[in-house]
């Protein structure tokens, strides 16, 4: 009788172990979800920084079409242009010091 108690302890428990392994490990189961779960957080927090970016380029993109003042800044401090009336001092080096 007592052979039979921890028997049919012994396949309900095992039964039960290979339905939580089965569940949780399978290609399929939790860890399977909880890493689709991880790389999702991962890629949105991407697409945040992503969209972020394009909100900064069009402001740029805008700025050129729209704005002649801000287009004559980046064409003086990116690009080192000059209009024909300024003058330009040009820093020399002095290699004998």
């Amino acid at each position: 009788m007592k052979i039979k108690k921890i028997l049919g302890s012994l396949i309900l428990l095992s039964a039960v172990i290979s339905i939580l392994f089965i569940i949780l490990l399978n290609e399929n189961g939790f860890c399977y979800w909880a890493e689709l779960n991880a790389e999702v957080r991962t890629l949105q927090k991407h697409l945040k920084k992503l969209q972020i970016k394009k909100i900064e380029l069009e402001d740029y993109k805008n700025n050129l079409e729209n704005n002649i003042f801000y287009t004559e800044k980046i064409a003086r401090e990116k690009y080192q242009m000059a209009q024909e009336s300024d003058y330009i001092f040009l820093e020399v080096e002095n290699k004998n010091v």
